[in-house]
This record gives C-alpha cells, structure tokens and sequence, in this order.
C-alpha cells in the first residue's frame, strides 16, 4: 500500500501518515486468497433507482450538500393541485441545473425527492444519496472536485471530479443476503 498512496506533505491539508488515507473494508466470508487491493473510493451505498447505469467509463462527477427536495410552508391551507405543480416544475428547475454541466453520477450528502430521482434517470444520471459528509471529502480528495454547498451553489460551472472507473459491485455474504 505504501507504494501507491503518497501524500501531498507539502500541502497543509495533508498528513504525512498514510494510515488517514488507506480504508479497510471488510466482507464477511471467502477466503485470504480473495483480499483485493482497490485504488480509488469504496463506499457502500447503492444507486439510487435499478435501471440507473452501475459501470461508467471515465465519469464526470458532481458532489452536492445538503438536500435536493421542495421545502413546503407549515401552518399553511392551500389546494394540493397548484403545490403539487409547484413541486414538480421547482424539482424539473433543480434537475436541469446539474444537468447544464453533464454529470454522469450525482452524490448527495442528504435525501433527494423521488420526482427529483426520477428527473434524474431520465437524463441518464446515477445518482447516490445519503453519504456521509466524511465519504464524501475523501470522494472530493480523490476526484479534485469541490463539494458544491447547494443547488442554488451551481451559479458558476463547479470543479467536478474525475475518475477512470466508476462501477457499483455486489457480493454475496455467507448467510446468502
């Protein structure tokens, strides 16, 4: 491992003890003969809907704080038809502003509305929601991207990440889940 990670000592920002930045994950079952070293991310999370794409070539990759949902006024009557209308053209806005700089995966920190899930799909994005703010600085360590604070952040066009390989992996654990 010592021979792949190699810390920046001359950035402030980094540590010369590469223990912060080798992570260890562990799946029950297999054998010794099956440990495999991985250079990149792992993190265990799913994408969001099936039919999003599992396995990108040379994704473009836009990390997001925060929430993508319509935020609604308590305390308020109104007619559920014009607010139902109101969420779906704010979520379409929302969309169709990550979209203008063509991300091929989305992480969110926080949840994201199923309309939004849906808009999302159907502009071929992947989309991973609910990672830890601590993922996701290593995902912005790792990829040069910048951890965009909200939607309304995405005025300029954002420093997205890169990588050569972007790919969800499933395993089978011993009690067969």
């Amino acid at each position: 491992v010592s021979h792949f990670v190699r810390p920046d000592v001359r950035c402030e920002a980094d540590d010369m003890d590469i223990r912060n930045y080798v992570h260890i994950k562990k799946v029950p079952g297999g054998q010794k003969s099956e440990t495999s070293l991985f250079h990149g991310v792992i993190l265990t999370k799913n994408v969001a809907h099936k039919k999003m794409r599992t396995k990108i070539t040379n994704p473009l990759i836009l990390l997001l704080r925060g929430t993508i949902e319509f935020q609604r006024v308590e305390n308020k009557f109104s007619s559920l038809e014009p607010q139902i209308l109101q969420e779906r053209e704010f979520m379409r806005h929302c969309v169709m502003k990550m979209v203008a700089y063509k991300p091929n995966v989305v992480v969110v920190e926080k949840s994201v509305s199923r309309l939004a899930q849906e808009f999302l799909l159907e502009e071929g994005i992947t989309l991973l929601y609910n990672v830890k703010l601590s993922v996701m600085e290593r995902l912005a360590r790792f990829t040069q991207a910048h951890i965009v604070s909200s939607i309304d952040g995405l005025v300029s066009k954002p420093n997205m990440g890169f990588c050569h390989d972007f790919r969800v992996q499933t395993y089978t654990l011993p009690n067969s889940k």
